[in-house]
């Protein structure tokens, strides 16, 4: 991100007959904009790269953007399709701080420093937006935020996404927060802490642990794996794992 003078860029490197090529086949930048850090966040999927770009003014305000851009097998080229810009508007939120992808045709990108009002502002609750390509052009579907949004929650911190599923980490919170996909909106599933959820179990658990910095999931398996980096002064990994029932409870190894 800081390339050129903190215009930044992406370096790509293929793995060529099972050998990784030693210098870039390709390098991603926005010539006409400088400053912008491009590259401070990327998310690679088989046919996009995906890079934020947090210094990108919009509307004369620094609200950041992400930048798609589309690989071309035939022509062996990176094309920039589109940016994404955040629909809350507004400057340090941290737009594009986790990026993720599910399929060719659903992007989701955190503001975990996005104000939320729910009653009252809440500065730095943050929140996530989701954009759609159903007929060939990106657009807006819809934001997602915590259930029960607090002040320093930093929703949106980590996200991960899988078909029909996203988990994301709130921090801030000390809880990391499942979303199934039910046509044609996203539903909160669960949302889980160890030492606060009751079938989740750990005496060493402090508020200030920092659950859910990141996150990640197997749909397959029903597993959710979780940091709390500062959980008793070394930080710990949390696993947990979805029963036949349905409920969420501690994997056989919680703590890794």
């Amino acid at each position: 991100p800081n390339y050129n003078s903190n215009q930044g860029a992406v370096y790509v490197y293929l793995l060529v007959d099972g050998v990784w090529e030693t210098t870039p086949r390709h390098v991603l930048v926005d010539d006409n904009k400088s400053g912008i850090q491009l590259g401070e966040v990327v998310h690679t999927s088989e046919h996009y790269v995906l890079a934020s770009a947090p210094k990108a003014n919009v509307s004369d305000s620094t609200a950041g953007m992400v930048y798609a851009f589309q690989y071309n097998y035939v022509r062996d080229i990176f094309n920039l399709e589109t940016t994404f810009t955040s629909s809350i508007g507004g400057s340090s939120n941290g737009f594009g701080s986790s990026i993720d992808m599910m399929g060719d045709d659903t992007i989701i990108i955190s503001s975990p420093n996005a104000l939320v009002t729910n009653g009252s502002a809440l500065a730095n609750a943050g929140s996530i937006e989701i954009f759609n390509k159903p007929s060939g052009t990106w657009k807006y579907n819809m934001t997602l935020e915590s259930p029960l949004p607090i002040t320093g929650g930093l929703f949106g911190t980590s996200i991960d996404a899988q078909p029909g599923r996203i988990i994301v980490g709130e921090p801030g919170a000390n809880y990391v927060h499942v979303f199934d996909y039910h046509m044609p909106n996203w539903s909160l599933y669960a949302s889980m802490s160890y030492g606060t959820s009751k079938e989740l179990v750990d005496a060493t658990v402090k508020s200030g642990d920092l659950q859910g910095s990141s996150v990640s999931q197997n749909v397959s398996q029903k597993s959710y794996i979780w940091s709390s980096p500062d959980n008793n002064s070394t930080g710990v990994v949390y696993v947990a794992e979805t029963t036949q029932a349905g409920n969420i409870v501690s994997s056989i190894t919680p703590r890794l």
